[in-house]
């Protein structure tokens, strides 16, 4: 979808992440499966209606945390191990 800036005759292309489910042709680029891949939103859609291509949702990090077991909070740095020779 293009959207026209007020004042210019450039448009604004909406952008979005996609996964490639399918190796294929996007915006005039080789893609493979798995890669992801920021396109314009009609091309997406495009990939997205021939099964080729799904919008891609990031996974929130997990933050790892090494406390004590039965405290409920801590700070505390992990215990340094020797090194394997």
């Amino acid at each position: 979808m293009l959207k026209w800036n007020r004042g210019g005759n450039t448009p604004t292309l909406n952008m979005k992440k996609y996964l490639i489910t399918s190796d294929t042709i996007a915006d005039g680029k080789k893609v493979n499966t798995g890669d992801v891949v920021e396109l314009p939103e009609g091309i997406g859609h495009q990939l997205c209606s021939y099964k080729k291509a799904e919008v891609y949702v990031a996974k929130p990090k997990t933050k790892k945390e090494d406390r004590s077991v039965g405290l409920k909070t801590s700070k505390v740095k992990a215990p340094k191990t020797r090194a394997k020779k």
